[in-house]
């Protein structure tokens, strides 16, 4: 049973979130709609008002994809808004700060993995293209390293 609480009570803060994100956009509902629609995605102004008041039993994937990139927010804000210190029930039973279950959900926690790797060369060529003074040389230049380690194929 509580897990399906979970379940519910997941859905309703996704869908508060999406609900939020669409009024800080200025959208109606008839328009996200629209444009996921446009986007090629079908969605009908009852679908995406049902998502929002959590009266959908599930919201698919590429249905809060559609729906952030319509709003025009990063799709990880539908699923932890209450960034950073507000706890949320990431599993039933397991709590943590919003900020960390967002960083966990996207690898960022992991320091070994992948996505790691992912951000520390996207953040390096970032700095470098920002002041692309010695030390972000070489911080860049770390970066490809260990994407390449990693059997990435790294330009440059």
């Amino acid at each position: 049973m509580a897990g399906s609480q979970w379940a519910i009570d997941r859905r309703k803060r996704i869908g508060r979130a999406i609900r939020t994100a669409r009024e800080q956009a200025g959208l109606t509902a008839d328009v996200v709609a629209e444009i996921a629609t446009g986007g090629g995605y079908p969605l009908t102004r009852d679908m995406v008002i049902n998502i929002e008041l959590g009266r959908k039993k599930s919201i698919d994937v590429c249905e809060l994809l559609i729906l952030a990139e319509a709003m025009g927010v990063p799709g990880l804000s539908l699923l932890f808004p209450d960034l950073v210190d507000t706890l949320v029930e990431v599993l039933p039973n397991t709590e943590k700060p919003s900020g960390d279950a967002a960083l966990g959900f996207c690898g960022y926690l992991d320091d070994d993995g992948d996505m790691k790797t992912l951000f520390r060369l996207h953040d390096a060529r970032r700095q470098f293209e920002f002041d692309p003074d010695e030390a972000a040389r070489q911080m860049l230049a770390m970066a490809k390293r260990l994407a390449r380690k990693q059997g990435w194929q790294v330009d440059g």
